[in-house]
């Protein structure tokens, strides 16, 4: 703070001790300040100069007090002011009390202070106000001091008042109405030229009867005509010259003064405004608006105090804003008039909007209804009388509506009565449907346990009939389990025949599997398939070897007569189609578009033509084959189209032809692409479904071309040493056959029902395995199957990869690993075209199998520094399109199908982590991979902390990570990539994949080895080291249910298709088959020896285990619709009928004692009544009356 503020405060404190009668030194003054003495005296010497305030002795600083002579005589002080005293004196003769007041003795000898003294009185005796104390007389003591009478007023001043309303002592509206008529008084006193300067709640008087006076006019200034507030006239004394207009020199109190005042500015009207403004706050908040400080100046001038309802929240909106218009910094701001503020209080007062601010809505809505409170209660009325007539309206239709209610009542209760009897028939209804649909499956079990029993004793007639017997009829529900399609299997022998021509030269199946069609060349026969009904016959000439359905299976194309005939699917019947162009000579190979709007048929020593097969029109017609005379041994033969039909292949004389088709709006063109050379002999040439690559099968192999005609890959027949001959390839590729010789060979067969519950052979309660397992010579370490099962890739522990087709058993492809280093994992692609595989010498093995694989050495990939213990291993994305491969200290993910690197994500190991055992994780959609991290402690050669990260591989960027608190074992995605699991020793942790959810921790008993999600994503599972498998619902994953499947620890783990069976392998030797709804084993399937790999194909149809002592065993399901069919050829003799009596009254014996323990009555009853009708059908023995008295007794005994 600077010297002059200081300085300046201090003179303040100095002020207010005079007001307080108090005795002070300079040196008392300024105790905090020594330094300051000097300069506060000569200020309070100016001060002296100008007002005469300093006594004899400058270092006393008091007042005195003196008896006062004449017409008035002192009785006794009252107050003491900075220029005067007050007395109660009496007045002699008009014997009055009035009040007195006169200089300070040691004033009164300046002559400076007589005038100011005396201007005083006459500026309080000019105006003649109520709100201002009269004036009864102005004279002069004996010693010449001059003194004053005015009218006493007994009472308060204003600020005792504002104390006395905030004790709840006296309410707003009487402050306010004081502090109007101050307004009022100011107001008449700024319109005689008089401003007060010094307003402050202590100058304001409030009498015992209300009254209301502004007293203290000792610092008021009147104002000439036309001049400013604080100019000084010609004729005033030297006190008026000097004293007002000092710069620097503020006169009134702090705390009410205006900001042009507290910087030393001329005072106006409206700095009197905005000491009442201060004076109305003080009144609203108890407070005033300035509190003393060292910043006080600065506050005052910059107005900076708090709002009036920032203090008080009770505070009225209106006064708060009339305060603040009040004492705005800014004079323009301001009420320009007195008058102005106190008709604000005049319109607060009588609930009237005030200029100062606008009320709000609601605000002004109360005060409208207060003024008009007749027109509301009149409204208020009305409405009343209103209601009450509604009410009374209502209650008169409460009372029909009684009446009314009364018979509804009685109907719905009638109407109940009735529901309640349908429901109770419905409910019977539903326990005899129950009862007899659990009597069916009661009955079914008990024919198919029958059916065991006979299967084992090589009872097949019978055990065929007895699984006949449990085959649904319409309208009853499906109650054959798995041992159903398990005993199915031995009779699933035999084949549907549907009768021919003779010796068929080309049978053609329709793609809905509906409709066979076969022709030897002179006449064509049509089937219906579900029937083995002849549709139609006729006649062909000449001589065809070609048939074809359209893809939408509704549309047969035969040659006949120099052109082909179409026929037309309408309903369930076949016409003919439209006519075509024919032929000059005969026609011979027909084929038809993937989208069927196109049918190719080839004729006239090479001819092609293009017809429009709804309507019959030639497209496109290519003669540039033709050479001379046309002849039919050289006809295009064997066309085949491309998926996309843009291409259209053919063989004319063993050399492959190539046709690119163009269609443009309205015209469509042949054109030559490609022409094979003579080092080719074409068989049969078709085009690959998804690539769209050709495919040309010659003597030996098959041959695959790209788009561009490079080849591209070739692949071995199995031909034993013998030329093949063309093979024999289903539209659909169901089926292949090759022709070897005399020897006839059905290859690769693909299953038609994948969702039907699959029926693996093998399992150990129901008899021996059907196929036969494969045999090699070393252990089998790990297993990789196709999608579909048909191809499997089988591990050995001396580095060899076998691949071979799991249906003919066969080696096709033997690769082996350098090193001679145990496989340990091996993978195949969704279609089997491409391997990956690792053994422990750090190395590994991708690429196509018709190629030279490629190798990668441990060298290869950087090694580093790290834990020597770590083995490769790797992952395959769902698609087959990427390989994730990973070593001590790098993971690259490779694309399958040519070998290249895409990315090395060794970045991820800084800080010293380095990938564990647990292997890599793609996300379905291949887009992300998740692996494991560990820090590796060297001196301790042992994992520290872990942690899963996540890889973004399209961005090349890590996006999560997670802590991990041991080491993970396993990983594995859900089905829809949103979460991920970790196996780890006694819990699974569960983790959101992108983040948005914490840690889940599944608790149970382990430790942890494998993890699987089921495929609905509902529910995971996990296998320990003691073959335990615990089952969490995602939905409720507190507690899993746990499961002893084996006794020792688990190698595998896998859903199947439907999320409901789980098959799990151990070193026990065994494969359970577990249903993880009902909590049943479904089956056990034998291996005999330790398992050390599980694979299940992604149809659920093929199971394959890899064992010790280079055993593997391979299961395969039955086909539901193929057993169905071959069932119905067996059992063409109906089986004893005693024995089929007798084991089932033995079986209805044991499911009547089962049901009576669980007192299920409905059950028992008709376990007995099976029973009763089978001894009845058995012949007279010893036996059979036994067990006819037994159901007798326990028949009685139940009606009882």
């Amino acid at each position: 703070m600077l010297d002059s503020e200081r300085i300046e405060e201090l003179l303040d404190r100095y002020e207010e001790a005079l007001e307080t009668g108090q005795v002070v030194t300079v040196e008392t003054l300024c105790r905090d300040d020594p330094h300051l003495i000097e300069a506060v005296r000569k200020k309070l010497a100016l001060l002296a100069k100008v007002d005469g305030l300093v006594a004899a002795d400058e270092s006393e600083i008091g007042i005195p007090s003196e008896k006062v002579a004449g017409r008035y005589r002192a009785q006794s002080p009252l107050g003491q002011g900075g220029l005067g005293q007050v007395f109660i004196a009496l007045d002699e003769e008009l014997e009055r009390e009035v009040a007195l007041k006169r200089l300070l003795p040691g004033r009164a000898s300046d002559p400076d202070n007589q005038a100011r003294f005396r201007r005083e009185a006459k500026i309080t005796g000019q105006l003649e106000h109520p709100g201002i104390v009269p004036i009864y007389g102005l004279g002069s003591d004996s010693k010449g001091r001059p003194y004053y009478a005015m009218r006493r007023v007994t009472g308060d001043t204003l600020d005792q008042a504002i104390e006395r309303y905030h004790r709840k002592e006296l309410s707003l509206l009487t402050v306010l109405r004081n502090f109007l008529t101050v307004c009022q008084t100011v107001a008449f006193a700024h319109s005689k030229g008089i401003i007060h300067r010094d307003l402050k709640p202590q100058n304001i008087l409030v009498g015992e009867f209300g009254e209301t006076l502004v007293i203290d006019w000792g610092l008021a200034k009147p104002v000439a005509e036309g001049e400013p507030i604080d100019a000084e006239t010609a004729n005033t004394s030297r006190i008026d010259e000097v004293t007002p207009t000092m710069q620097g020199i503020r006169k009134g109190s702090p705390a009410y003064m205006s900001p042009e005042q507290a910087e030393g500015l001329p005072a106006t009207e409206s700095s009197d405004i905005y000491a009442l403004g201060a004076t109305l706050y003080k009144i609203l908040t108890g407070k005033a608006p300035f509190q003393e400080g060292s910043r006080i100046w600065e506050r005052i001038r910059t107005g900076d105090f708090p709002p009036a309802r920032g203090v008080r929240r009770d505070v009225p909106l209106s006064l708060d804003a009339i305060c603040r218009k009040a004492m705005s910094v800014r004079v323009e701001d301001r009420y320009p008039r007195a008058l102005e503020l106190a008709s604000d209080i005049e319109h607060w007062l009588a609930d009237e909007p005030v200029s100062a601010a606008r009320d709000p809505w609601g605000v002004r809505c109360r005060r409208w209804m207060r003024r008009h409170r007749a027109l509301v209660l009149s409204a208020l009325s009305m409405l009343a009388v209103g209601i009450a007539a509604v009410v009374v309206l209502l209650l008169r239709e409460d009372q029909s509506n009684k009446v009314l209610k009364q018979s509804n009542d009685e109907l719905i209760q009638a109407n109940q009565r009735v529901t309640q009897s349908l429901d109770d028939i419905k409910k019977a209804n539903e326990k005899v449907e129950n009862a007899l649909h659990f009597s069916r499956w009661e009955r079914d079990k008990a024919q198919i346990n029958l059916a065991s029993v006979a299967s084992g004793e090589q009872k097949g007639a019978r055990a065929a009939y007895l699984l006949r017997q449990t085959s649904p009829r319409p309208g009853e529900s499906d109650n054959r389990s798995w041992e159903w399609y398990y005993l199915s299997r031995p009779f699933a022998l035999d084949r549907a025949e549907i009768p021919g021509p003779p010796s068929p030269s080309a049978i053609a199946v329709s793609n809905d599997g509906r409709w066979v069609a076969s022709t030897n060349g002179r006449q064509v026969s049509l089937f219906s398939v579900e029937t083995a009904k002849r549709m139609f016959t006729f006649p062909t000439k000449p001589y065809s070897l070609s048939i074809a359905f359209s893809p939408d299976s509704r549309t047969l194309a035969v040659p006949n007569e120099k052109t082909a005939a179409l026929w037309r699917l309408q309903g369930e019947d076949w016409i003919h189609g439209p006519a075509m162009e024919r032929f000059a000579h005969r026609c011979e190979s027909l084929a038809f578009a993937p989208a069927g709007n196109l049918l190719a048929v080839s004729g006239d020593g090479g001819r092609l033509r293009l017809f429009h097969s709804g309507t019959g029109k030639l497209l496109a017609d290519s003669q540039e084959l033709q050479q001379g005379q046309p002849s039919t041994d050289d006809n295009l033969e064997g066309l085949a189209f491309s998926a996309d039909g843009t291409r259209l292949a053919g063989r004319r004389l063993l050399q492959p032809l190539v046709f690119e088709i163009e269609q443009k709006k309205e015209i469509t063109s042949l054109k030559l692409a490609f022409r094979g050379g003579k080092e080719i002999s074409a068989y049969k040439v078709w085009f690959e479904e998804k690539q769209n690559d050709l495919a040309i099968q010659d003597s030996n192999a098959i041959r695959v071309f790209d788009r561009f005609h490079q080849e591209r890959k070739k692949i071995a027949l199995p031909a034993e040493g013998r030329e093949v001959h063309p093979i024999l390839r289903e539209p659909s590729g169901s089926y292949w056959g090759l022709s070897q010789g005399v020897a006839w060979q059905i290859y690769q067969p693909r299953w038609r029902d994948p969702s039907s519950l699959p029926g693996f052979p093998g399992v150990e309660r129901f008899g021996k395995p059907v196929i036969q397992p494969l045999r090699f010579d070393q252990l089998v370490s790990a297993v990789g199957l196709a999608s579909n099962g048909k191809t499997g890739a089988f591990g050995l522990r001396d580095g060899r990869i076998v691949i071979t087709d799991t249906i003919s058993t066969e080696p096709q492809v033997i690769i082996r690993h350098s090193g001679l280093q145990e496989v340990t994992g091996a993978f195949l692609t969704p279609h089997g075209d491409q391997l990956l595989s690792f053994d422990s010498g750090r190395n590994a093995c991708f690429g196509p199998l018709g190629s030279e694989p490629r190798f990668r050495r441990s060298g290869e990939m950087n090694p580093g520094i790290g834990p020597s213990s770590t083995p490769w291993t790797g992952s395959l994305s769902n698609d087959g399109a990427l390989f994730g491969i990973r070593d001590a200290r790098n993971i690259s993910v490779i694309e399958s199908s040519s070998g290249r690197t895409l990315l090395t994500l060794a970045s991820a190991f800084e800080g010293g982590l380095f990938p564990t055992h647990a292997p890599l994780g793609f996300s379905p959609d291949g887009s992300r991979l998740a692996f494991t991290l560990s820090k590796f402690d060297f001196p301790t050669q042992k994992f520290t902390s872990h942690e899963v990260r996540v890889w973004n591989l399209k961005e090349d960027r890590e996006i999560l990570r997670f802590p991990s608190e041991g080491q993970a074992l396993d990983l594995a995605y859900s089905p829809d990539g949103q979460k991920i699991a970790l196996a780890q020793e006694h819990e699974v942790l569960l983790y959101s994949s992108d983040g948005s959810r914490g840690l889940q921790r599944l608790k149970g008993r382990g430790p942890f080895n494998r993890v699987a999600f089921s495929p609905d994503g509902l529910k995971i599972a996990a296998g320990s080291n003691s073959g335990e498998v615990t089952v969490w619902k995602l939905s409720d994953p507190k507690e899993g249910e746990v499961f002893s499947l084996h006794s020792s620890e688990i190698t595998g783990l896998n859903f199947f298709p439907g999320s409901r069976l789980l098959a799990s392998s151990g070193t026990d030797g065994f494969i359970r088959l577990f249903d993880v709804v009902d909590r049943l084993e479904r089956g056990t399937l034998p291996c005999r020896l330790p398992i050390k790999s599980l694979a299940l194909a992604a149809d659920g149809k093929t199971i394959v285990a890899g064992c010790e002592q280079g055993l593997c065993m391979v299961f395969r399901a039955a086909e539901d619709a193929t057993i169905v069919r071959r069932l119905q050829k067996q059992a063409q003799r109906p089986p004893d009928r005693s024995e089929i009596e007798r084991d089932l009254a033995i079986a209805a014996w044991g499911w009547y004692l089962e049901r009576r323990r669980e007192n299920d009555e409905v059950c028992s009853q008709q376990a007995l009544e099976i029973g009763v009708q089978a001894c009845e059908k058995l012949e007279n023995s010893p036996e059979t009356e036994s067990w006819t008295k037994a159901f007798q007794s326990e028949w009685e005994k139940l009606k009882k």
